[in-house]
């Protein structure tokens, strides 16, 4: 608990000591049960870091039938390689994960039902498909911020783009009251104010707070940053201040590149080449 606190709050060097000490004990003390969840939290870490090939060889080291089926552990397994799939353009992860969050999106366990929802919902915005996005996050077991998802940022920013695409009012709803539990302490958290002013940037089509949101992510968490580079960008050429846009999608690009997240990497190139 103590390094998924650590994690949301953005201490990536601290918790990936820990967790890899606290596997070195487990395989030591032949420790099993102890494995799945510390592979969850190392390939987290590492997603955070920006470190994607490590955080699917952190999940792929237990074998499958380690992680069961109607699990909590075996969602989280599916969400870390969710987000390694969608960013690495790895369509047969990608159709392999689809088809296990339809099979548990009926699942009686809120926190399984809720990831497949979040996990459909991803792939689907990836796809350009925003009414299917929307459809699958509007359902009454998805939540946005929640204390047990490792990956809740992550969450919360796919929110604000499709409630933003689609005008969902609802959805938008949702987001803004997740907004106020990042910002409810004062002073708050660098890392929460950066996301809940990268979410609230979306939502209002806003590039100057989306590039104030940008420059303190960069930081923190490099595919948080790069993503809210990637949407100052998209705003700024709306507002036509292309050198800015420029500016701002060829930094998203080079930070996409350098964490092989390619298939993001390929959307900002067809961006810059547009302008």
């Amino acid at each position: 608990h103590r390094v998924r606190l650590i994690v949301t709050f953005g201490c990536l060097e601290e918790a990936s000591a820990e967790v890899a000490a606290s596997i070195e004990r487990a395989r030591r003390d032949r420790y099993a049960m102890a494995l799945p969840p510390w592979a969850i939290l190392d390939g987290t870490t590492h997603v955070a870091a920006g470190e994607l090939a490590a955080a699917r060889a952190a999940v792929d080291a237990l074998p499958s039938h380690e992680w069961g089926t109607v699990t909590e552990n075996n969602m989280m397994r599916m969400l870390v390689l969710s987000e390694v799939a969608v960013r690495t353009d790895d369509r047969k992860l990608l159709q392999q994960l689809m088809n296990e969050a339809h099979e548990l999106s009926s699942s009686t366990s809120p926190l399984v039902s809720c990831g497949a929802a979040y996990l459909v919902a991803l792939v689907a915005w990836h796809r350009g498909d925003v009414h299917e996005a929307v459809r699958w996050l509007g359902g009454q077991n998805t939540r946005v911020i929640t204390p047990l998802w490792l990956n809740v940022f992550e969450q919360l920013i796919l929110m604000s783009r499709v409630a933003s695409a689609a005008g969902d009012a609802g959805l938008r709803a949702r987001v803004l009251q997740s907004i106020d539990v990042l910002e409810r302490e004062r002073p708050g958290t660098p890392l929460f104010a950066a996301v809940a002013l990268h979410s609230r940037g979306i939502l209002e089509r806003d590039p100057d707070a989306l590039l104030e949101a940008a420059n303190v992510l960069r930081t923190w968490r490099p595919l948080l940053y790069a993503g809210a580079a990637e949407d100052a960008g998209g705003e700024l050429a709306r507002a036509e201040r292309h050198p800015e846009a420029i500016e701002q999608l060829n930094a998203a690009f080079d930070t996409f590149t350098e964490c092989e997240a390619v298939a993001d990497a390929r959307r900002v190139g067809r961006a810059l080449r547009k302008l």
